[in-house]
């Protein structure tokens, strides 16, 4: 329990700091163009959103992974901290790094359901996410133990970020991911 709690409150930091920012920034003008029915506006909004949060968190992603055992080292090697029990926060912060593009997208996502007044199909996604996990879980832990874990969460996220993408393009009528 302990390697997926420091290994989550490392890996999801930048999403935090970063992401929280850009969903309160995007989320008032993303409510005024539902309500005032421009749906252009509003995708192309969600796509500016999309963008910023992949700009900072994809390059984020990556030092997290590269950097998963300096990190680790660095912040949580002493005591009863073992180097083991560094070795295993690191790959299992590495899983859930991954997953971290997927995680803000499909919080993105979640804002723009709630600015559609559509909070129903966010919770309905979610659920969707929790379970797959579930089962995802239930397949991996064997195999891959507490980074089995991490990595299934990242899977998840990115069905739901797949998920959710698709039903705004669908619901608006327009493409949010161009070509």
């Amino acid at each position: 329990i302990s390697v997926l709690v420091y290994a989550g409150m490392i890996a999801l930091l930048p999403m935090e700091v970063f992401g929280h920012a850009v969903f309160t920034a995007f989320y008032p003008g993303l409510s005024r163009d539902h309500a005032a029915g421009r749906v252009l506006a509003m995708r192309d909004a969600q796509v500016r959103g999309m963008r910023l949060l992949l700009f900072v968190l994809l390059p984020a992603t990556v030092m997290i992974v590269i950097g998963a055992n300096a990190l680790i080292t660095l912040l949580l090697e002493r005591g009863a901290f073992t180097a083991e029990a560094g070795r295993l926060t690191a790959a299992t912060m590495a899983a859930l790094a991954l997953g971290l593009p997927f995680r803000a997208v499909n919080y993105f996502n979640f804002r723009v359901f709630h600015a559609r007044r559509e909070p129903w199909t966010a919770v309905f996604i979610g659920l969707f996410g929790v379970s797959l996990n579930i089962v995802l879980d239930i397949l991996m832990i064997g195999p891959f133990g507490v980074i089995g874990i991490a990595f299934a969460t990242s899977i998840a996220m990115l069905c739901c970020s797949i998920v959710s993408t698709l039903l705004l393009q669908r619901r608006q009528r327009a493409s949010i991911v161009r070509p």
